[in-house]
C-alpha cells in the first residue's frame, strides 16, 4: 500500500513539474481561423484555375484595364492568401432591436497570384494580337485582389462597376483560342474572307 502510494506520488509530482511545458490545445477561435484559412486558399485557387491557360507549353492570364494585357508565362502560377477571421462585434440595445447582424462577414483578407516568368503583349481590340506582339521576358509577375466570406459565400473582387470600368484592372477568363501562337511554330495564314486561325495542332488546353 504504502508503495502505492509512493508510485501516485511521484506521477502526480512529475505532472505538476512538467504540465506547463506540454502544448496547449488550440482554442475554439484558433481552430475557426485555421480552418477559414484553408478555405480561403482551396477557393482561391479555384477563383484563378478559371483565369488562367496551359496551351502547349505555356501558361496565358489575362487582365483588363483601359486595354487587355495578355501574359505568356513559363511556369505553373501559384497562388497565396492572408487573411483574417472576424469575431462578432458587440452589439447595443438599440442595435440588436435594429436588428444589427454582430457578424455579417467571417473572413476577409486578399489572394495573390504569382505568375513568375512572363512576356505580355497589350491590345485595345483583337486585331492587335500576333506572335511577333510579345514584350521582353520579365520576372516576378503577380497580380492581388481582396475577398471575404459573407455567410458561407466567397465574394471576390474582380468585376468593375460604373466608373471602375476604366480604373481598375481585372482578370479575366481566357481560352487557348485566343492566344496568338500556342507552340513556337509560326502561325497559319488565314484564308481571304475567312476569320484568322490559330495553330493549335500541338497544343492542348487544361
Amino acid at each position: 500500500m504504502k508503495r502505492d502510494l509512493t508510485i501516485v506520488s511521484a506521477v502526480l509530482i512529475i505532472v505538476f513539474v512538467f504540465s506547463p511545458l506540454l502544448p496547449t490545445p488550440p482554442s475554439n477561435a484558433q481552430r475557426n481561423q485555421t480552418s477559414l484559412d484553408a478555405q480561403a486558399l482551396v477557393q482561391a485557387k479555384q477563383f484563378f484555375s478559371r483565369m488562367y491557360k496551359r496551351c502547349g507549353e505555356y501558361y496565358y492570364y489575362q487582365k483588363r484595364e483601359q486595354r487587355f494585357d495578355l501574359y505568356q508565362c513559363k511556369y505553373a502560377p501559384t497562388v497565396s492568401v492572408n487573411g483574417k477571421t472576424l469575431q462578432p462585434k458587440r452589439l447595443s440595445e438599440a442595435d440588436r432591436l435594429n436588428g444589427v447582424d454582430p457578424l455579417p462577414v467571417t473572413w476577409e483578407g486578399g489572394t495573390r497570384i504569382n505568375l513568375g516568368l512572363c512576356r505580355r503583349q497589350s491590345y485595345y481590340n483583337k486585331v492587335g494580337l500576333g506572335p511577333d506582339a510579345w514584350g521582353q521576358w520579365e520576372d516576378n509577375n503577380s497580380y492581388a485582389l481582396n475577398f471575404k466570406n459573407v455567410k458561407g459565400e466567397w465574394q471576390f473582387y474582380n468585376e468593375p462597376t460604373g466608373g471602375e470600368m476604366y480604373t481598375k484592372k481585372v482578370i479575366v477568363p481566357i481560352a487557348c483560342e485566343e492566344v496568338p501562337i500556342v507552340t513556337g511554330s509560326p502561325p497559319s495564314v488565314p484564308h481571304p474572307g475567312r476569320s484568322r486561325e490559330i495553330n493549335l495542332t500541338r497544343g492542348h488546353c487544361w
